[in-house]
């Protein structure tokens, strides 16, 4: 999708918002964790409005996009440029992606954010590139904005009754 987040120090401290501070705090512990723990990391802000049209948003993982940018540019703060450290900035971005949804999600969006192209994602972690130049593809959106982690709590009661269902009917 031709959608993109933009990154950019903001210059002075401020409070970040909840996904940028997660982001913040999961770039600092690996940056600690690889022996870089004296960085400071400026404040950043991104901007993610091609992901919505006429403020309604389109659905096409800006959060996953956000997380992603606002990881890359604290690499780039800290020296490490993202094309040479792809794979952990998509990890960072997914640590920090689950911290904000809960745990929950399979971050396959977040996995397409970090690395780009055509993915085949698997819950088990393995990702791979695939080619498609032949694939034709067709969206169709809805109108309406959807959260994911509600999408995925309504999925979460009905496994639950349906999984009472079947201890009942044994």
């Amino acid at each position: 999708v031709n959608r993109r987040a933009v990154a950019s120090t903001m210059g002075d401290k401020c409070i970040l918002p909840p996904i940028l501070s997660a982001v913040h705090e999961e770039v600092l512990g690996f940056l600690r964790d690889i022996g870089n723990a004296k960085v400071e990391l400026e404040p950043i802000q991104v901007k993610s409005e091609k992901f919505h049209i006429r403020k309604k948003k389109l659905g096409l993982g800006s959060s996953a996009a956000v997380t992603v940018a606002a990881c890359g540019a604290f690499f780039e703060l800290a020296g490490l440029t993202i094309d040479e450290h792809r794979m952990e900035i998509m990890k960072t971005a997914t640590a920090a992606h689950k911290r904000i949804q809960g745990g929950k999600g399979s971050c396959a969006d977040v996995s397409a954010s970090a690395l780009g192209g055509a993915l085949i994602f698997s819950m088990d972690g393995r990702i791979e590139p695939i080619s498609v130049n032949n694939l034709q593809v067709a969206v169709v959106w809805s109108g309406r904005a959807a959260s994911t982690s509600e999408l995925i709590g309504r999925i979460e009661a009905v496994a639950k009754t349906v999984c009472r269902r079947d201890e009942r009917t044994g």
